[in-house]
């Protein structure tokens, strides 16, 4: 009897640590994908209309120069984080990063992290989420990185996300809590012909079929960004960042790509259909003037709704 009981309290021990750790994988969710931390009303009005709990924010990428793995772009912080907002770090690491094997890059990666959120007072963080279009080639190094990563965060009681890319579903699955699907860059952006490079689910079809049995926790990201696309004779040139238009030629074009209420509302059906969880936690990307004044309050709702 005593034996039994010591089990049940362990097991409760045990249950309230795992549940310190770990992000809650439900309610309404937003990236924030900027270099510069700032809450304006617009922002603020966004958050609040659409219950708005988590912002996974960008803290830094990290960029390989020369031999060495390096952060990049870190954010600053012009506005303090709502008590009512849980914060993920979002970590994006460029795929030429696991090219090598860096056995300090995990540690590095925790430690600017922690550093970040003491810094700027941050406290509400109980998940980091690391972000890399690794490649087969760099699969191998990606996955001892997460396990060593998922270690060390286990050491602090924090959770580790992963993102998943629509072509690593067939994949072995990371070290981690749970993963965030990527639902977006499903088409080929360089092809001017393809009206729908953001967001067409008919064309996913093919990475789909592993979406019942990838084994991990699984959220969904949904996209609100637009490309603007310049061409040369329907040639593929770059993707336009400003306004401007002065400086185009002759047989340049611009199209704009960016998803309908319809192709969002469609992926998460789909989504659905095949895993019936996945829509527990709804995220889009990502939170900017131009996203936000893109859909009416009530159509945000049907986004948003579970």
């Amino acid at each position: 009897m005593k034996k039994l009981l010591y089990i049940f309290i362990l097991v409760l021990v045990l249950s309230s640590c795992d549940n310190h750790r770990k992000s809650s994988t439900e309610g309404n969710s937003v990236y924030y994908w900027k270099t510069t931390f700032s809450l304006d009303k617009t922002k603020q009005d966004f958050i609040s209309k659409n219950n708005i709990t988590r912002l996974y924010i960008r803290y830094f990428d990290v960029v390989l120069r020369g031999n060495a793995s390096v952060p990049n772009a870190t954010i600053k912080f012009k506005s303090s984080i709502p008590d009512s907002i849980q914060v993920i770090p979002a970590i994006y690491i460029m795929n030429e990063c696991m090219q090598s094997r860096d056995t300090s890059l995990a540690e590095k990666i925790l430690e600017r992290i922690l550093q970040i959120n003491a810094t700027n007072d941050i406290k509400n963080v109980r998940e980091i989420q690391i972000d890399c279009d690794y490649t087969k080639k760099t699969e191998h190094n990606f996955l001892a990185f997460m396990q060593q990563l998922y270690n060390l965060c286990n050491k602090h009681k924090i959770g580790l996300a992963t993102t998943v890319r629509l072509y690593q579903l067939s994949w072995q699955e990371p070290k981690a809590d749970r993963g965030v699907l990527m639902m977006y860059n499903t088409g080929d952006f360089k092809n001017i012909y393809d009206e729908k490079p953001i967001l067409n689910v008919d064309s996913v079809e093919t990475y789909l079929r592993y979406l019942k049995n990838y084994d991990l926790p699984l959220s969904a990201a949904y996209p609100l960004f637009k490309w603007d696309l310049l061409f040369y004779e329907n040639r593929f040139k770059e993707i336009l960042y400003t306004e401007d238009r002065s400086f185009l030629f002759s047989g340049d074009t611009v199209v704009r790509r960016e998803p309908t209420l319809s192709d969002i509302l469609k992926a998460k059906t789909r989504l659905q259909q095949i895993r019936k969880d996945i829509n527990k936690e709804i995220i889009v990307f990502d939170l900017s003037e131009y996203n936000i004044a893109r859909f009416k309050d009530e159509e945000y709702k049907k986004i948003f709704a579970h």
